[in-house]
């Protein structure tokens, strides 16, 4: 039993609302970036894409958020689909429309592209760093050798994620943190640029000059070299953008742009697939209680009207109050309905065997552990802007 006085206190603890929105991140992601390879011509009529596992590697997501996007292009035009083969592309795109297209919105997001490149450049040493303390030489010598040779071929109509990508991807991997893979996922394929035809490749220049500095990066890891380690993690990312910044600049002295233009900016729901839908409400009406919109002994509305409220099924609303249920926020009696019991809130041991609570609490933890990187270069690099 929870003392009266301490529920408050208590139930904003609990306060974990979650912004609801329509459709997910990385769906938008996703679509828009093959939308975009179509329409500007990367991608050609008769073109074949990649099968869905590959998809589900190049974009670091899973296989129902690709079976989506898929139908989502079949329904818009760009691509035609049969059983059992894989995607072809079905829009005809005038080339030199297309390369207008698809240059002026790469422009519009430039600083996106340019700022995630600089976060990659801060993050990435001591997300890698993490990883490589929970690995082995051999685990080591093995990833080294698989990113060679560097190979960018990502823009063909069957391209593939690039060798050195994949590496650092199953690093991260290994620290056992989900957050780190989806962070660098997310983050890579922001800074990821489309090359057009009659410009300069800036990742073909960045590997001839610099495609050593992965397996400089591997070799400090294997010797525990944390400050080289870094330093050569930060200087790849860095050595990127020096190289994509010319190739942005010639694109937009030939596309302008109106400078009221602006592209999509670089946004990263962690939350992302890790929520169960009746979990989801169930914050939100603790949140409610804890804002006192529903007060202690007040009647909550029934199953057919949150259900009418959350557009959710009668099935998922139950769930929703037995999850409330169990923490003795409320109390449910049969024929009365659902109501606020502050006085009687506890905590049920049973609980722990709740699927979503199982998973809150490993988000929590990877929550925490990827704010152990976040914050030290959040502070690092802000530190001179405060008076």
């Amino acid at each position: 039993m929870i003392p009266y006085g301490l529920t408050r206190r208590v139930l904003f603890c609990l306060d974990w609302k979650l912004s609801l929105r329509e459709r997910n991140t990385l769906f938008e992601y996703m679509y828009r970036d093959l939308a975009d390879k179509i329409t500007c011509g990367l991608l050609r009529y008769g073109d074949v894409l990649p099968s869905m596992n590959d998809l589900c590697t190049r974009y670091n997501v899973g296989i129902r958020t690709v079976r989506d996007v898929v139908a989502a292009l079949k329904e818009d035009g760009f691509i035609v689909t049969e059983e059992r083969k894989r995607a072809t592309v079905s829009y005809r795109a005038n080339l030199e429309d297309g390369i207008a297209v698809g240059a002026r919105s790469l422009i519009a997001r430039r600083s996106t592209v340019l700022e995630s490149l600089q976060t990659l450049e801060l993050l990435m040493p001591m997300m890698l760093w993490r990883a490589a303390r929970s690995c082995s030489v051999e685990e080591l010598d093995a990833l080294r050798s698989s990113a060679y040779p560097v190979d960018y071929e990502m823009r063909s109509g069957d391209w593939r994620v690039s060798r050195s990508s994949v590496a650092q991807h199953e690093l991260l991997k290994k620290a056992d943190n989900p957050l780190f893979v989806e962070c660098f996922a997310s983050l890579e394929l922001a800074s990821i640029v489309p090359v057009y035809p009659g410009y300069a490749d800036p990742y073909a220049e960045a590997v001839e000059r610099s495609g050593h500095v992965l397996k400089d990066v591997f070799d400090a890891l294997k010797l525990g070299s944390y400050e080289q380690a870094c330093g050569e993690i930060s200087y790849m990312f860095a050595d990127m953008a020096e190289y994509i910044v010319p190739y942005l600049d010639a694109l937009e002295a030939d596309y302008p742009i109106d400078d009221k233009v602006s592209g999509l900016p670089y946004t990263w729901n962690a939350r992302a697939g890790r929520e169960y839908a009746y979990a989801q409400h169930a914050r939100d009406v603790i949140s409610r209680i804890a804002s006192g919109e529903y007060a202690d002994g007040d009647l909550l509305p029934s199953i057919a009207e949150f259900a009418e409220m959350y557009d959710a099924s009668l099935s998922t609303i139950q769930k929703t109050l037995e999850m409330i249920n169990a923490l003795g926020i409320v109390e449910t009696v049969n024929g009365c309905g659902t109501r606020v019991c502050l006085s009687n809130m506890r905590f049920d041991p049973r609980f722990f065997g709740e699927p979503s609570y199982k998973r809150d609490t490993e988000v929590f933890l990877a929550a925490l552990d990827m704010m152990g990187i976040v914050l030290p270069v959040a502070v690092k690099t802000t530190a001179g802007r405060f008076e």
